[in-house]
């Protein structure tokens, strides 16, 4: 027999007494490739050395069927998905070139199961309980993400009615990583779960599960769902995710930010997962969640950015638009905007008084080395906040600290505020002011305010060095003659007499001359 699905291009063929060698053709646009040879473990669902035994040493084998046997497509990559009901384990081979890898291998408690794929996501369904057990073979683990679920049906006053109308069902998951990846689903059957309007049991939960012993049912992938054909109750079903339900029963809040970072936003419409991670990581920094448990989120976070094309670095470069083969694999498409976790976090925070300022400073710090980690280059914004939160505790030395160590990256405008918060309230930030200009060699607006300070001898020697005509040199005599300070005066007239062609003719001069040398009596 063989087994071919439109989604993965790919048909398996069973050979041997047992049907238990397979071997395949995908169907790719470079030609016809053929996959090695390899034999199924009809024995054991577990690997080789253990000791569970699921047969006597003298049982026999049965055959494999193609009901068991399912070429399914997770994150681009190719599987073929063996259902051993016996063993009660959902087998996958990974499937390359060259060599075939028996790579993962999940225990389902249950005989009666089918298997479909949303999103990225193996499901399998209990055919006799018609709960759901969400696997992501993204976390590395051989446990589903969450407990299993039962199917959630939206839409119940399709049970009063004999007539076929959609219902839609929704399931829960759970994953662990930092990557978005798209992948095609595999036909048989789908779910989702959620805590409310489930279900409970009985004849009415039979009728809302189209995943039970018995029925027929044909499942069509589409692009961001799944829909099931059930021939026996004429009934269409839709199924997809529901991202909510599933972020309620991860208890993970890491978890959980990889799982949604792994979501495509195209494919979840009415919940996207970006809100999702940002209402998470707020509700985090809210709960005052440990700073370690804040800095691995803010890890994953800042992982995720990085990783997407065209993310502005610390050296003023760009990420790349394709990185290594296992760098690529973890990019998502739809990465959050640094300008989206300052607006709807931070600064939300900050503002509604939501969260004790000390803590949300340390929260926003450790976002800030985390960044850097990263080499992220973060928006001038969030060093404004962070001056802000500092003034507003106080922490005037703290502060110092940061400006005279260059913590805060430098930018005109964040010079900009300190040149403000200078004229305001707090005079000592001048000079850290004009010391940002000048790092970034912005000398006319460092020579005007120093010049706003009364500091005409350090403005006149950055005119003279540089070569401004920010402020006219006439300008700065006036200045000086406000001073009253005559050696100030006398400066910056010999200044003027040496290097301001025909200063003699003019009348500041002239009235330099009467204020240097006044008659006597």
């Amino acid at each position: 027999w063989y087994k071919y699905t439109a989604d993965t291009k790919l048909v398996i063929i069973a050979t041997g007494e047992d049907c238990s060698r397979l071997f395949g053709y995908q169907f790719a646009p470079q030609g016809l490739i053929k996959l090695p040879r390899f034999d199924v473990d009809l024995q054991s669902g577990t690997d080789k050395g253990s000791q569970d035994s699921y047969y006597s040493p003298g049982a026999k084998k049965e055959a494999l069927t193609p009901e068991s046997i399912h070429p399914i497509a997770l994150y681009g990559k190719l599987y073929c998905c063996h259902i051993n009901s016996v063993a009660e384990r959902v087998v996958l081979y990974r499937l390359y070139k060259d060599a075939i890898i028996k790579q993962y291998s999940y225990p389902t408690y249950s005989r009666h199961m089918g298997i479909s794929v949303v999103d990225n996501l193996l499901l399998v369904h209990h055919m006799n309980s018609g709960i759901v057990m969400i696997f992501d073979i993204m976390t590395n683990n051989m446990q589903p993400f969450v407990s299993p679920l039962p199917v959630l049906c939206k839409g119940t006053e399709a049970m009063g009615t004999m007539s076929p109308q959609p219902s839609k069902l929704a399931d829960p998951p759970q994953s662990h990583g930092a990557i978005g990846g798209a992948a095609t689903p595999a036909g048989a059957p789908s779910t989702g779960g959620g805590p409310e309007s489930a279900p409970q049991g009985g004849e009415a939960g039979d009728e809302l599960n189209p995943f039970k012993v018995g029925n027929k049912v044909v499942c069509v992938a589409m692009s961001n769902f799944l829909l099931a054909l059930d021939a026996g109750s004429e009934m269409v079903w839709r199924i997809d995710l529901d991202l909510n339900a599933i972020t309620m029963s991860c208890p993970n809040r890491l978890h959980t930010i990889s799982f949604l970072h792994r979501r495509s936003e195209t494919r979840h419409p009415r919940r996207n997962p970006k809100d999702m991670i940002i209402a998470t990581v707020k509700t985090m920094v809210q709960e005052h969640e440990n700073l370690s448990t804040l800095k691995h989120a803010f890890e994953i976070i800042c992982f995720v950015i990085a990783s997407s094309p065209g993310c502005p670095l610390l050296d003023g470069t760009q990420s790349p638009q394709q990185g290594s083969p296992s760098r690529s694999n973890l990019i998502n498409s739809g990465a959050l905007e640094l300008e989206q976790l300052y607006e709807q976090i931070f600064e939300s925070l900050f503002e509604d008084q939501a969260v004790e300022l000390d803590f949300l400073f340390r929260a926003m710090e450790t976002f800030y080395l985390c960044s850097i980690s990263f080499h992220l280059k973060l928006p001038t914004c969030y060093f404004a906040l962070m001056i802000d939160m500092l003034l507003a505790m106080e922490h005037f030395e703290i502060l110092t600290q940061y400006l005279s160590g260059h913590f805060f990256e430098d930018s005109c405008e964040l010079a900009a505020k300190l040149e403000a918060l200078g004229e305001a309230h707090y005079p000592h930030l001048s000079q850290h002011a004009v010391d940002m200009y000048f790092r970034l060699k912005e000398y006319d607006r460092c020579c005007r305010l120093l010049f706003q300070q009364g500091r005409l001898i350090d403005a006149l020697r950055m005119l003279k060095d540089y070569h401004l005509s920010t402020i006219a040199p006439a300008t700065f005599l006036s200045a000086a003659a406000e001073t009253q300070d005559p050696l100030v005066y006398a400066s910056v007239y010999r200044f003027c007499k040496e290097f301001v062609p025909g200063f003699d003719t003019l009348s500041e001069a002239q009235a330099s001359q009467a204020l240097l040398y006044p008659k006597g009596p």
